[in-house]
């Protein structure tokens, strides 16, 4: 049975443990990223324009997965940081979904909940970067890619302390409604701003932000609260 924990429901200590392990499982490369993780587990969940979402995903109770998402009100779209279940773990589960597809689901649950309760419009949905050895598992997982030349700093949001940028390539990905109500532009433009201005906070006219948004750029949101 697979069942799922968020930290915003819970104080117990033992369940961020269970997610910096699995994190350090499954992004051993991201170990900067646990200090976002402390963070998050101690601030609001909701800041300013933010949403955060940080659940693990338990088998037989025992820890298995990891997902992490930021909704960006403003930009009216959700950031799957990271999905990742633990190697041992991954891949179809006979006659059920796997954890990653379960973990899909739960971050739709999440968005969807995060509309009602906070009575805000998702107009463009799921979106998540793609490392390219990666790429083929979000596809199989539904997505559809909306930028091919998308790319961000190594470093995460730490890139200032290392001087310029140096960005890595990625694939914007997007979990497409049957219908949706929005351009693939207009999702690529969201997700993009999502993770180079607001999240990375990477200058305005740093040259990967100018190439993918361009003059429609929308400045940085005064009252969004990076993480």
């Amino acid at each position: 049975m697979v069942q799922f924990r968020a930290i915003a429901d819970s104080a117990d200590g033992k369940v961020l443990s269970d997610l910096k392990s699995v994190f350090r499982s499954c992004f051993p490369e991201y170990e900067f990223f646990l200090n976002d993780i402390d963070e998050n587990f101690v601030e609001p969940q909701r800041r300013g324009n933010l949403i955060i979402h940080q659940v693990v995903a338990y088998a037989d109770d025992e820890p298995a997965g990891v997902l992490i998402l930021h909704t960006n009100i403003a930009r009216s779209v959700t950031l799957i940081h990271f999905l990742g279940v633990i190697p041992s773990l991954r891949g179809p589960i006979p006659g059920e979904r796997s954890i990653a597809r379960r973990l899909v689901a739960e971050a739709v649950r999440l968005l969807e909940a995060d509309t009602k309760t906070h009575g805000i419009s998702i107009d463009h949905g799921l979106i998540a970067d793609a490392i390219p050895v990666a790429l083929d598992s979000w596809i199989r997982l539904g997505f559809k890619a909306v930028c091919i030349e998308f790319a961000e700093p190594e470093h995460g949001r730490e890139w200032a302390k290392y001087g310029d940028p140096e960005l890595h390539k990625l694939t914007l990905v997007a979990l497409l409604s049957t219908a949706p109500t929005s351009s693939p532009d207009e999702i690529m433009r969201a997700g993009a701003g999502a993770y180079l201005i607001d999240h990375h906070g990477l200058p305005l006219d740093n040259p990967k932000v100018i190439e993918l948004l361009g003059g429609a750029m929308e400045s940085r949101l005064e009252n969004q609260i990076a993480l």
